[in-house]
């Protein structure tokens, strides 16, 4: 397991290593001090040319945006598919040397699998795709082919677009108050990053007033740290540093206790044969003699062990490789490095777990030994219990902080978000608002279905904006997440309104110019009360909107961050999905009514559901793997100290069957004979336990740390533990005692 460890370790430190300028490369975020104090990498669409225009230490500027596209190629049509849509240094920075460079619209490039895919053998540049992204299908120009992004790489794509094409329909649209872009620069050699980043604060605190107000300060993330890094929007999953620590911390976990069991087991080898190398003193062996050939049989079987560890690693990285693509984990590595941390970690193992047994045959008294007095021949009861009580504090410890992973995402998964999720399914809609508005203007006739909506975007793509009550005063202006939604979308989420009313149908509405604030919003924009806010306006960059009603505050994120100001808003334009609320148990009559309705509105354009539930579930895909690893490695610790419990005490029982037999003789019961060997284990489980809570309290106190939203430390977990751990204790202990304290006085004391 450790050797699985840290080759996938050292893959995630690995991230954007293979571009040769990526020292150089950066992106821009700003964090807000005064709220989460995530790191927001999504900036204005203005910032990427103001970057370009006035800071001499940049050598190239590339904005980027991502969407998850239908293709169609000639009749063919091409399911999430990824697009990125970027500016031409973009392709410099990326793709160094590059023949080709985006600078004219609806131009795009195509990696080699995709193409591939696309057009099979044929050359692609020249021909043409359809991407249905935007208000409508659009038609691109294929003008190059690039490599595939690697692995290990914190953004992928199928389909690159030119930047040009956004600056041609929607450039009208930018603001510094509208933030959605991803922003990258690479500073040019000798350029001090630190000065790049000073002008980028000056060039916000010049055009964005929300970055003053909010305290805001610039980042400037280098590449290879940003596979590592949670922000407040990030492209692709992240890892989470800790998790890397969890899993390194596990797995020499494991290896320790293995050691300990190894130890173990060692040790009631040697003792077993402490006749015989009594002996071989006798006949004139030198201790040094007896020492060697102790630990060339140890070394044998470690070093035998690893061979086969390190051969199953193998078998188990190609497995997992075969399973997710990721072809480039143990060439990444290194097979010649994978072989000598093998032999380095067989040679560790062996020294480690030679100690106790060498100590036992170099203390050994000889008469005392060829007697059978073996507990006066250096049988070390000290020695054993400090074996045991090592391997059951690490197995305790493992417990308790697995079971406090399990009740975190317990409550992460199933805590009020102030919305119901249950049975509600989105429909991505070609087309934006004008194909969403087609569908439910047909009208869908089914009993399954409670209601139906639309917005733009929801959860996992967020955008912000700055929202001011002045139209005059941008210093006013508030930093807040914003989308749009259609009619009677806080009913169909469940979300209760304080004040005011839901956004009205599209045919009874005057303008398409209202919002909905929360609760947070509302307070932020500095009303006393949600009825405050009700009937007012408030500005958007160059945009007037009224507010028609204040919500109770919710999630639609997740439960790693706290709840941020949102205004929703209700241009029914931007509106690119359905939302469904189905009776329990009708999802799938409501989807067939919903999927008659879509192909007789959009024929051809492929029909795809998910449910939000699912959706929301899976943003906590890091504590599931948490909780997993965490399980099976409790589960291996948990075996392996059965193992080795009953090992040491099975042999600890033999060497003292006649105390058993004299102490029955004078009148103690098999059952106080037996409740006296149990419970000198449960005195080392309790010492073991007292060593391990402390640890795992201060541990899971500290990840627990990392949650806006967290339980409190659940001490249920040290009680389940310890139960746990007992009955592990008696029953082994009970199954190596019986033998030895069955054995009648006669033969004990024979023995």
């Amino acid at each position: 397991m450790l050797l699985i460890t840290i080759v996938y370790v050292d893959g995630q430190y690995s991230y954007d290593e293979h571009l040769s300028d990526a020292s150089r490369i950066y992106r821009i975020g700003v964090q807000d001090s005064s709220r989460t104090g995530l790191v927001t990498p999504v900036l204005s669409g203005l910032l990427g040319p103001e970057i370009r225009s006035t800071v001499s230490g940049v050598e190239e500027v590339s904005r980027l945006v991502t969407s998850s596209s239908r293709v169609r190629v000639r009749d063919d049509f091409f399911q999430a598919q990824r697009v990125v849509t970027v500016d031409p240094g973009f392709v410099r920075m990326f793709f160094s040397p590059s023949k080709v460079d985006l600078n004219t619209p609806f131009t795009a490039l195509i990696t080699l699998s995709t193409a591939a895919r696309y057009f099979g053998d044929s050359d692609p540049v020249g021909k043409t795709i359809t991407i249905f992204a935007g208000s409508r299908p659009d038609d691109y120009t294929v003008v190059g082919v690039v490599d595939d992004s690697p692995y290990y790489s914190h953004v992928h794509f199928d389909v690159i677009t030119s930047f040009a094409t956004i600056e041609q329909v929607m450039g009208h649209t930018l603001s510094w108050q509208a933030s959605m872009f991803y922003t990258y620069v690479m500073v040019r050699p000798g350029a001090h990053v630190v000065d790049v980043g000073d002008r980028v604060r000056s060039i916000l605190l010049l055009n964005d007033p929300a970055f003053t107000r909010e305290r805001m300060q610039v980042d400037m993330m280098p590449l290879r740290s940003i596979h590592l890094t949670e922000t407040a929007a990030e492209i692709e999953p992240s890892v989470s540093p800790a998790l890397l620590t969890i899993l390194i911390a596990l797995s020499v976990l494991v290896t320790l206790s293995s050691i300990f069991n190894y130890s173990n087991m060692n040790t009631v080898s040697v003792m077993g044969r402490i006749k015989e190398f009594s002996i071989r003193r006798i006949l004139g062996g030198l201790p040094s003699d007896v020492t060697l050939v102790v630990f060339s049989e140890i070394l044998a079987r470690s070093l035998l062990s690893v061979v086969l560890g390190g051969f199953a690693a193998v078998l188990a990285i190609r497995g997992y490789e075969s399973a997710t693509g990721m072809h480039s984990t143990m060439a990444h590595f290194g097979i010649d490095t994978f072989v000598y941390l093998s032999v380095f970690l067989g040679l560790l193992i062996t020294v480690l777990c030679s100690i106790a047994p060498l100590v036992l045959v170099a203390s050994v008294n000889v008469p005392d030994a060829l007697k059978g007095h073996l507990s006066r021949a250096g049988s070390s009861r000290f020695s054993r219990r400090v074996l045991i009580v090592g391997q059951l504090a690490i197995t305790s410890f493992v417990l308790i902080g697995t079971l406090v992973v399990i009740e975190q995402r317990s409550r992460m998964v199933n805590s009020d978000t102030g919305i119901e999720l249950e049975n509600l399914i989105a429909v991505d809609v070609p087309g934006a608002g004008k194909n969403a508005r087609k569908i439910l203007d047909t009208g869908i006739d089914t009993a399954s279905i409670l209601g139906l909506t639309t917005d733009s975007r929801g959860t996992g793509f967020w955008a912000s904006i700055g929202v001011r009550r002045d139209e005059s005063d941008y210093s006013q202006s508030r930093t807040m997440n914003y989308f749009d939604a259609g009619p009677e979308y806080f009913k169909l989420m469940h979300i209760p309104l304080i004040f005011g009313e839901d956004i009205p149908p599209y045919e009874s509405r005057e303008s398409d110019d209202i919002a909905v604030l929360n609760e947070t919003a509302a307070a932020l924009l500095g009303w006393e009360t949600p009825q405050d806010a009700v009937g007012e306006r408030v500005f958007l960059g160059r945009e007037r909107v009224r507010v028609i009603a204040v919500s109770k505050d919710y999630n639609l994120k997740s439960m790693h961050s706290v709840v941020s100001p949102t205004i929703v808003r209700a241009r029914w334009t931007e509106q690119r999905r359905i939302l469904m609320r189905t009776v329990p148990g009708g999802a799938d009559r409501a989807l067939d009514a919903l999927e008659t309705v879509w192909k007789q509105a959009l024929p051809g354009i492929p029909f795809e559901s998910r449910s939000l539930k699912t959706e929301w579930i899976r943003q906590y895909d890091e504590e599931a793997q948490i909780a997993f690893i965490a399980t099976i490695v409790a589960s291996v610790l948990l075996l392996v100290s059965i193992v080795g419990i009953i090992s040491l005490s099975l042999f600890a029982t033999q060497l003292r069957i006649r105390e058993y037999g004299i102490r029955r003789i004078l009148g103690a019961t098999k059952l106080r004979v037996y409740w006296s060997v149990i419970m000198e284990y449960v005195t080392m489980m309790a010492v073991g336990l007292l060593l391990a809570i402390p640890a795992a309290y201060y541990s899971g106190d500290l990840w627990l740390q990392n949650y806006a939203y967290q339980s409190a430390y659940p001490f249920s977990a040290v009680a389940y533990a310890a139960v746990g751990i007992a009955i592990l204790t008696v029953l082994s202990v009970s199954f190596a005692a019986h033998g030895a304290i069955s054995t009648s006085e006669v033969d004990s004391i024979s023995a």
